[in-house]
């Protein structure tokens, strides 16, 4: 069982705070952040349990990884219809954490939320600058396997690639906001502050965590008698 989703009310809150990893490590585990694969057992484990009316993201995460994010995004919005899902912005919901946002549906953000990012950033280590031991022969075959980013040839290559990457997430969030792709475009990959955001499409509205919450259960279905006597034995409400 996850020690980070919770439970309020009948709906599932499932915190994405610090940068998201694909797979968990020592440095993960130190940094505060959040893997993919957890953050999807979680997720999947909110659907199937009978006493969870609604699922609510709660977001205070930079970004991270590109790996990973569009596979969970998808599964996140091919829920969408099962169970009321929503996302709620407290701090940063920034690049891979607004792609992950964005699958959910409905957006709650708090007055001073970050919001945005919508973009790839690729480091690659400066050939100059790194201390090597060791001479790399590259098959001529296969000039693109070891590119030297300070060519004109080796930065075009790259800037393709973050470029492609990036239209990858801006169609993403097209369509899971029904936004335009001249809409994303203006914002430039920018982040906006809370009121800004949700009128440029990225929000839906100002609120709260507990006014999140409250808009779900409004839309959330009713508990059926099995899942009201599952509720009332997992969360200690009387049946």
């Amino acid at each position: 069982d996850s020690e980070r989703m919770q439970m309020r009310d009948g709906v599932a809150l499932i915190p994405v705070d610090g940068p998201i990893y694909r797979y968990a490590d020592y440095f993960t585990a130190m940094s505060g952040g959040i893997t993919t694969d957890q953050l999807a057992k979680d997720f999947q484990r909110a659907l199937d349990d009978p006493a969870v009316r609604a699922v609510l993201f709660v977001f205070d995460s930079p970004g991270g990884e590109a790996t990973g994010i569009n596979e969970l995004a998808d599964v996140i919005y091919a829920a969408r219809g099962t169970k009321p899902l929503g996302a709620y912005g407290e701090g940063y919901m920034a690049s891979a954490a607004y792609w992950l946002a964005s699958a959910t549906g409905d957006i709650w953000v708090d007055d001073n939320a970050l919001v945005g990012s919508i973009g790839t950033v690729m480091g690659v280590p400066d050939p100059a600058k790194r201390v090597s031991y060791r001479i790399d022969f590259v098959s001529r075959q296969s000039p693109k396997k070891r590119v030297d980013p300070t060519s004109e040839g080796g930065r075009a290559y790259l800037q393709s690639m973050v470029d492609d990457m990036t239209e990858v997430f801006i169609e993403r969030v097209v369509r899971n906001r029904k936004m335009t792709r001249d809409q994303v475009l203006a914002i430039e990959g920018g982040m906006l502050v809370g009121q800004k955001a949700v009128d440029a499409g990225l929000a839906d509205r100002l609120g709260s965590e507990e006014q999140a919450i409250q808009d779900l259960l409004a839309r959330a279905k009713p508990l059926d008698a099995r899942s009201h006597f599952y509720a009332a034995l997992t969360q200690g409400a009387p049946a």
